[in-house]
């Protein structure tokens, strides 16, 4: 029974690092057509990203978070939107990736349980001392759309003080993807706003390698909590 269970592990761990190889080898496609500017291919390849990150996703994990699921639904229509040059559809389009982000904040307060906010306020200062920085010296090109502007980096405040405050309070190998991820997603809107769409294809590698990290995150940490879970279920018959 012990080899036949080992067995069927490594052929799932198999095939989940082919569905990782796949998805990155589609983001890195698709990063390389945005440097080429190659707008024909990048329509085409683009929109598999994102559902080749929800298949891994499924594959990965035992227990579903469908706010994950709607949270990724949100970020393909996002980038759906995105591709338009008129102003309507990039609203509708930022919109929808305020919405993922909101959702994300969501997932990380529901998985890192932070009994205090003490950390979490004094991990938000460098985050904010960071976007006042910034804000200064791009008003004038977010001045047009200001409400939305501020609006993402308030998430991203939250998101990073949550990221911080759980990576020093408990460093393990998800605190550290989830830290990451959030840094690229943080250098994928910076890269976007302060450099007007020159570095795209940067943007777009940080964009996707964040994904890629904040989906490794929510199974390495939904493997812990079922695995405690499990612990608490053997143990307390013997506190009885």
């Amino acid at each position: 029974m012990k080899s036949s269970s080992k067995n069927s592990f490594f052929r799932k761990s198999r095939f989940v690092n082919t569905v990782a190889i796949a998805y990155l080898f589609v983001a890195i496609l698709a990063v390389i057509l945005e440097f080429f500017k190659d707008k024909q291919l990048l329509n085409l390849v683009k929109p598999t990203v994102i559902p080749c990150l929800l298949f891994l996703y499924w594959c990965s994990t035992r227990r579903i978070n469908t706010i994950y699921i709607f949270a990724l639904a949100a970020v393909w229509l996002a980038n759906l939107f995105a591709n338009s040059n008129l102003i309507f559809p990039l609203v509708v389009g930022t919109l929808f990736l305020m919405i993922y982000k909101v959702f994300f904040i969501h997932i990380v307060n529901s998985s890192l349980k932070m009994k205090t906010l003490f950390p979490i306020l004094v991990s938000a200062v460098p985050f904010i001392l960071f976007y006042v920085l910034i804000t200064i010296i791009i008003y004038k090109s977010v001045e047009d759309l200001f409400f939305l502007y501020i609006s993402q980096c308030v998430i991203f405040v939250i998101l990073g003080a949550y990221a911080m405050a759980n990576f020093f309070n408990k460093s393990r190998r998800s605190s550290v993807y989830l830290l990451i991820a959030v840094v690229f997603l943080i250098f994928d809107q910076v890269l976007g706003i302060v450099f007007n769409g020159n570095f795209e294809a940067v943007g777009l590698f940080f964009f996707y390698l964040a994904h890629y990290l904040f989906c490794r995150f929510l199974v390495v940490d939904e493997r812990r909590r079922r695995h405690h879970d499990s612990f608490n279920i053997n143990v307390s018959p013997k506190n009885d």
